[in-house]
């Protein structure tokens, strides 16, 4: 609109088409491959509108503002519409010209759930549709940083940050992620609560030969629904206390450079079984195939950690400008030091036969890998 006031407006909208419920399978009978879908899946159809509306305000004396509106709409097709206003607001306010202070605020809904598998044996996500039963979530975000200009090569950022989230959903209880079908929503616990707090840390240098940045966040996220854990809140699937993060990026020559990342995080909240025991078979007794059923004991949601995931990257660029363009050749090493982060935890049958007591082993993925690629971008 002129040099102090930028506006930005528009409209959205989005047609879904989900089938949570559909599944394929394949079974070997008699040396044929036999292959069934399920078509009739409990579809759900959706559409999304929006409009939205953004006004950033350069104000005298350092003073800054972004302030907008988004009027959603969500309708499922032959169901509920859930509509919803969605404000936010950014102030910014720099003194010295190094030293900028901030503070937000955002209010959002998501159209679709995440629900996260947090049995030790296969972790997978999955991403179901808003329903009447199962209503968008929605978030309420403030954060407040300082960013420090120290020099003309460093520069340094810090931000806490506060969110909640409503109408979360989760698996049950003993429910099988497996095999979803259409009574899915049977399955997920609805109208769950999340909390996600922290404070983020970041120095980095951009200029210079060497440059790079150190990155540290301290974080708490839980959930907490009626169903599960006895109604207490427990810690998300992807809570991690610390996250750390280490850049280095050297340019050694014209034509060559070298860049080595190291990252370290809290490991995963899982599930972990506590204890076992032998439940009789109850049904027709066969001399031939009788056997007891080994059940698991679960203690509270979440309440293990896996161990912490850190891992070191390096690489070497080597460049030649040619009449064409230019060619780069790229030699990397991922997990230099082949740390054997988890993936997965599994039961070990042979260490914990005849015995209440669940020993576990660990699956890994990624070992050291070398690699070498080859590019050329022309001019």
């Amino acid at each position: 609109m002129n040099n102090h006031v930028q506006l930005k407006y528009g409209l959205h909208g989005t047609y879904h088409n989900y089938s949570p419920g559909r599944n394929r399978q394949f079974e070997e009978v008699n040396g044929n491959r036999l292959f069934s879908e399920n078509l009739d899946a409990n579809k759900v159809n959706a559409f999304e509108t929006a409009l939205f509306l953004e006004n950033r305000i350069e104000l005298s004396g350092g003073l800054s503002a972004n302030v907008g509106m988004r009027l959603a709409n969500y309708t499922i097709l032959g169901g509920k519409t859930f509509f919803a206003a969605e404000p936010r607001i950014l102030l910014g306010y720099l003194l010295y010209n190094r030293l900028k202070i901030s503070t937000a605020y955002s209010r959002m809904q998501q159209n679709v759930h995440m629900v996260s598998n947090t049995a030790t044996f296969i972790p997978a996500d999955f991403w179901m549709p808003a329903t009447d039963k199962a209503p968008p979530s929605v978030s309420d975000q403030f954060t407040v940083g300082l960013n420090a200009t120290l020099s003309e090569e460093y520069e340094l950022s810090c931000e806490f940050f506060h969110k909640t989230m409503n109408n979360l959903i989760a698996f049950k209880e003993g429910t099988s992620f497996t095999g979803i079908d259409n009574q899915w929503e049977e399955k997920i616990a609805t109208r769950g609560h999340g909390l996600v707090y922290g404070l983020e840390f970041l120095i980095q240098k951009q200029i210079g030969k060497t440059t790079g940045w150190i990155g540290y966040t301290f974080s708490r996220n839980t959930r907490q629904f009626q169903e599960l854990n006895h109604g207490k809140a427990f810690p998300f699937t992807y809570d991690r206390t610390h996250d750390f993060s280490f850049v280095f990026n050297r340019k050694i020559s014209r034509r060559a450079d070298f860049s080595a990342t190291w990252v370290y995080g809290t490991g995963n909240a899982l599930t972990f079984p506590i204890g076992k025991y032998n439940l009789e078979n109850v049904g027709p007794y066969d001399f031939e195939n009788n056997y007891d059923e080994e059940v698991y004991l679960y203690g509270d949601k979440n309440s293990v950690r896996a161990e912490a995931y850190h891992r070191l990257d390096i690489g070497f660029n080597f460049r030649r400008e040619k009449l064409r363009g230019t060619r780069t050749w790229n030699i990397s090493i991922y997990n230099v030091y082949n740390r054997r982060n988890p993936y997965s935890y599994y039961p070990n049958e042979i260490s914990s036969v005849n015995t209440n007591e669940v020993k576990v082993s660990r699956r890994t993925l990624f070992p050291f890998m070398p690699s070498v690629s080859y590019s050329f971008v022309f001019k």
